[in-house]
């Protein structure tokens, strides 16, 4: 919805002329201040066909004009050299809303204790000088007044970016509707001003001309503040003189310090008598220590409702200047009558200064309770002390306790003071935060503490707490080190001794505890140095601290042991003895031992160190070297040996065992192997030896003469320690030709014709392996299966054949029958 303003805007801005043609030289805005007498139609007429466009601000006595940017700087010079007409000239700035995106709202400034005086008044008009208002369930059309845009140059003030509209509603959005913004100036009008543009994904823009005309014309239509949550950084006499004219119209402008991380100025904030708001961070200190030109600041987040109609959060400056102006108009509500100074005034006594968390200058945050009370609003009933963060007989050390005491009270509780004596010792401004109490420095004993609980209408209430003061520092005494300048190791073993019986703990600067040895004065503990430093914090129950210290050297590392015997890899026979010829470490040696499998073996005291091994038994052993030098710190130096006490092995004999064998035959054993990497090989046969060898393939020939018996061998294999093993392995001699006969066969003489089948019997202990059939010398036929037939062909053959049968045994031993003689018919 569109609001349309009941009267025109008269002489404001007015004469827009047409945008330059497309192609046409890049233009700036000059903003040109006229003196009372000037007449502003001969100012532009001077101006010539220069001037491509311009706007009056009538209430300023200025216009604004589009000049070709070449020529700029010259009219400056120009029209500055004129002072019978001109103020001044300077280029128009841009000017953007100081918006930030942020996750979740903080509730600022104690506005719902302020809101127990008042929600605002319909009789304070808020202008919000921005991208314009758009109406919304949070504020409905009777909640704004008339307005104006300064942008299109007419009476709709309808909201193109959100930015407006989210102020507006921090500022005065409906309270207790369940949505939205609760505003804080809930029945406060809101006169929209637009002078600032959408701008897409970056902050509404506009320009110091347009920003100074909604700003003049604001104060001059009856805006008590006007909220100005925009910037600039460029000095501009025109924003200058809208402040001053908003001011002596009698309305306050409130306007954000911007979201600069610098200190830099920003405008028209920095214009007195503008109420300059940061947002309450140590990200953007604004003011410098040489230059406080931000008056207050407020927490920079808070609820509101977009140009869409929905509910979001404005944050940054924007947000901080919204709510320190709804804080303003509460001003104006309680006191319609009250003036600008009145109303600055009270805003400022009440801004509490920030804690040391924040940089040095950083404006101090308004609490709206003590505004509206410093300007009439009244509290008659006096707070209620509920908490006062202290305890009847709390033991209270030199350096204080923290007090977070508790309050209420039907409007507002100021602040809780801690007096001693009478006299103001601490004080906490912020229910639920808290503050250090100092005791009077050396006092001991019981001290009676007044805590009085104010509120912003001078009610108080008291309460006397006795508490008991303990500032002597407990006294103890660092024995280990010993001196300055010790050598340690890192952490370091620290004993520490006192005759104090109050000690609640001792700590060392890296957090280690030490713990007391039972029965004893002594503490003891292990602490890690620091930049050559070791520091023992002594505790006592009330919380004083005595501060033990030494200067050190540290040795954070282990001993060295060098010419290490025997070296990693070496094979060892049996026993054997490891030595290292030295050691080296900063602090001195300790202890040197030597561990066998991780187990302690032994130990020396003096170089060469030498310490026996034995009854180890063979495979791989690591044998490990731990030093201890004189102040606790360990290295260990390890390698792995192999200790061989066994012969050498092998995997498989050829033959192998009780196999038949004939003949002369090559016995081989194979697989030999041994940790040494050395083996000699011995065989025996029967008993006798048949010689030896170094090298593998380890193969002998043995003769055998028995036509049948048993011969035993063995192996004998030797390690060049002198470490032995046997194999041994039975064979079976066979040099016995098998037996053979033919059972069926034309006999001695005969006379055959055709095929000729010849059956024979063949057996032997080591197994048949083939028959033969001899004619005339030539095998003719052969067969290997038991029930052996052999044939010949006669016709084939020669008149006389001569017939013999030859057999064979798997050995290779051989049988001949006696030769038959056939005649071929």
């Amino acid at each position: 919805m569109r609001i349309i303003s009941s009267c025109l805007v008269a002489g404001l801005l007015v004469g827009m002329a047409a945008a330059p043609a497309a192609g046409a030289e890049e233009a700036v805005r000059l903003n040109i201040g006229l003196v009372d007498t000037a007449d502003a139609a001969a100012v532009l007429a001077a101006l010539g066909d220069k001037a491509l466009s311009h706007k009056s601000i009538t209430a300023l006595r200025a216009i604004s004009v589009q000049v070709p940017a070449s020529a700029a700087t010259g009219m400056i010079e120009s029209l500055t050299a004129d002072p019978a007409h001109v103020r001044y000239a300077e280029v128009d700035g841009v000017v953007r809303a100081n918006e930030e995106t942020i996750s979740a709202p903080i509730v600022t400034s104690y506005l719902p204790e302020a809101w127990t005086w008042t929600s605002g008044s319909p009789d304070v008009t808020v202008a919000v000088v921005d991208t314009g208002v758009t109406v919304n369930r949070d504020l409905p059309v009777s909640r704004l007044t008339a307005g104006y845009d300064f942008v299109d140059g007419d009476t709709d003030a309808s909201d193109d970016d959100g930015h407006g509209t989210m102020a507006a509603t921090v500022i005065g959005g409906t309270r207790g509707n369940d949505f939205g913004a609760p505003g804080v100036c809930g029945e406060c009008l809101i006169m929209p001003v637009r002078v600032l543009h959408d701008n897409g994904a970056d902050p509404a823009v506009g320009t110091t001309a347009d920003t100074a005309a909604g700003i003049a014309w604001a104060a001059d239509h009856g805006a008590r503040v006007v909220n100005a949550s925009l910037s600039t950084m460029t000095e501009s006499q025109l924003l200058r003189d809208a402040v001053e004219h908003a001011s002596a119209k009698g309305a306050m402008v409130v306007a954000s310090a911007g979201n600069n991380s610098t200190t830099a100025r920003n405008y028209p904030a920095a214009y007195e008598p503008a109420l300059a708001v940061s947002t309450v961070s140590a990200a953007y200190p604004r003011n410098s220590p040489t230059d406080h030109w931000v008056d207050v600041s407020v927490n920079g987040m808070a609820r509101a409702v977009n140009a869409a109609g929905e509910p979001t959060y404005l944050a940054g400056s924007s947000a901080a200047t919204a709510v320190a102006a709804g804080i303003v108009a509460l001003g104006f509500s309680v006191k319609p009558d009250a003036s600008l100074t009145e109303v600055r005034k009270a805003v400022e006594a009440n801004a509490l200064p920030l804690t040391a968390d924040y940089p040095a200058g950083h404006a101090p945050r308004i609490t709206a309770p003590g505004v509206l009370t410093d300007l009439g609003a009244t509290d008659t009933v006096a707070p209620v002390l509920t908490s006062t963060g202290l305890t009847e007989g709390q033991l209270v050390p030199a350096r204080g306790v923290l007090v977070t005491p508790a309050a209420t009270d039907d409007h507002a509780v100021d602040r809780v003071d801690y007096l001693i004596d009478g006299q103001v010792a601490a004080s906490v401004h912020t229910i639920g935060s808290g503050t250090v109490l100092t005791p009077p420095a050396g006092f001991n004993g019981a001290l009676p503490i007044t805590v009085r609980v104010s509120d912003h209408g001078g009610n108080t209430a008291e309460h006397v707490v006795t508490v008991q003061v303990d500032t002597a520092a407990p006294v103890a005494t660092l024995l280990t080190p010993t001196q300055d300048g010790d050598l340690v190791a890192s952490p370091a073993d620290v004993v520490v001794t006192t005759t104090d019986t109050d000690i609640a703990t001792m700590f060392g600067q890296d957090g280690a505890t030490l713990q007391q040895l039972q029965g004893t004065t002594r503490w003891v503990g292990k602490i890690k140095p620091n930049a050559g430093y070791l520091a023992v914090v002594v505790r006592d129950k009330a919380g004083n601290d005595t501060t033990l210290q030494r200067s050190v050297r540290v040795d954070a590392q282990g001993p060295v042991i060098y010419g290490f015997r025997p070296e990693a890899g070496a094979v060892l026979g049996g026993d054997f003895t490891t030595t290292a010829e030295g050691t080296s470490d900063a602090s001195g040696v300790a202890t040197v031992e030597l561990l066998v499998n991780g187990v302690p073996a032994g130990s020396s005291s003096t170089a060469p160190y030498e310490i026996p091994v034995t009854g180890v038994p063979s495979g791989p052993v690591q044998l490990t070297w731990r030093l201890t030098d004189k102040v606790g710190n360990q290295s260990t130096t390890s390698r792995t040996v192999t200790v061989d006490r066994d012969g050498p092995t092998a995997t498989s004999f050829a033959p192998a065992a009780d196999a038949r064998v004939r003949g002369t035959f090559t016995a081989t054993l194979n697989g030999v192997r041994d940790a040494s990497g050395y083996a000699a090989v011995e065989l025996f046969v029967n008993g006798r030896s048949y010689g030896s060898d170094v090298a593998a393939p380890y193969s002998f020939r043995v003769p055998t003469t028995a036509a049948y018996s048993y011969a035993y061998l063995t192996w004998k294999l030797t390690d060049s320690f002198g470490h032995t093993r046997v194999y041994s392995q039975r064979l079976i001699v066979d040099n016995r030709p098998p037996s053979v006969s033919i059972t069926k066969a034309p006999k001695n003489k005969a006379k055959v014709k055709g095929t000729v089948k010849v059956s024979v019997s063949a057996s032997d202990a080591s197994g048949i392996a083939r028959v033969e059939l001899l004619v005339n010398g030539k095998v003719v036929a052969t067969d290997t299966k038991a029930g052996y037939v052999l044939s010949v062909n006669a016709k084939k053959q020669k008149k006389t054949i001569k017939v013999q049968v030859r057999a064979y045994d798997k050995l290779g031993n051989v049988k001949y029958t006696t030769t038959r003689t056939w005649y071929r018919k």
